[in-house]
C-alpha cells in the first residue's frame, strides 16, 4: 500500500475516533492492548527510553509516563492525536521505513505493538522495517513486534462476528 493510501485511510475522522472505536477509550479494557502495556513494563528498566513506531494516537505511550519517550508515525493526524495525548514527548512524522542514524542503538526498547508492517509492500520491505528496529536498540535493548497473520486474524474476525 503506497503512502498516499494510508494517508487517506489514517485522515483526521480516523485519528480522533481511533481510540474509542478500537480501545473502547480505554486501553487497559482491551486485553491486548493491556496485555502489551504490561510487557512494555516488564520489558523496560526505570529510566529507560522507549521508540513506538507506527504509534498511532500515542495511547500506549502514555501509559509509562515515566521512561523517555518517542512515537514515529506516518500519519500527521495521528501524530497530532499522540502530542495531544503525551504533552512534551518528541514525535517524529515518518516512516519506519526510513533511516534514522540519529536513533542506531539509542533506545532501550523499541516497539510495533499492531501490525503497521502490513502496511508495506513486499518481503524485502519488511525485512527493512525489522533492520531499521533493529538496529534502533541498544546492544543491551530489546524489540517488541506483534507478528501475526493478517489473513488469519481477519478470518477470526469473520468467523466470531
Amino acid at each position: 500500500m503506497n503512502r498516499d493510501e494510508i494517508l487517506s485511510i489514517y485522515d483526521d475522522w480516523y485519528a480522533q475516533n481511533y481510540d474509542e472505536r478500537f480501545h473502547g477509550g480505554d486501553i487497559w479494557n482491551d486485553n491486548l492492548g493491556a496485555y502489551k502495556i504490561e510487557l512494555v513494563g516488564e520489558l523496560l528498566e526505570p529510566g529507560g527510553r522507549w521508540l513506538d513506531t507506527g504509534c498511532g494516537t500515542g495511547m500506549h505511550l502514555s501509559a509509562h509516563p515515566d521512561v523517555e519517550r518517542c512515537g514515529l508515525d506516518l500519519s500527521p493526524s495521528m501524530i497530532e492525536q499522540a502530542r495531544a495525548a503525551n504533552p512534551g514527548v518528541d514525535f517524529v512524522l515518518g516512516s519506519y521505513l526510513d533511516e534514522h542514524p540519529e536513533w542506531e542503538q539509542s533506545w532501550d526498547l523499541v516497539t510495533n505493538l499492531w501490525l503497521s508492517y502490513q502496511f508495506v509492500d513486499s518481503i524485502r520491505d519488511v525485512q527493512r522495517v525489522v533492520d531499521n528496529l533493529a538496529s534502533w536498540v541498544k546492544a543491551d535493548g530489546k524489540l517488541m513486534m506483534h507478528v501475526a497473520d493478517c489473513e488469519d486474524v481477519a478470518r477470526c474476525l469473520l468467523y466470531t462476528s
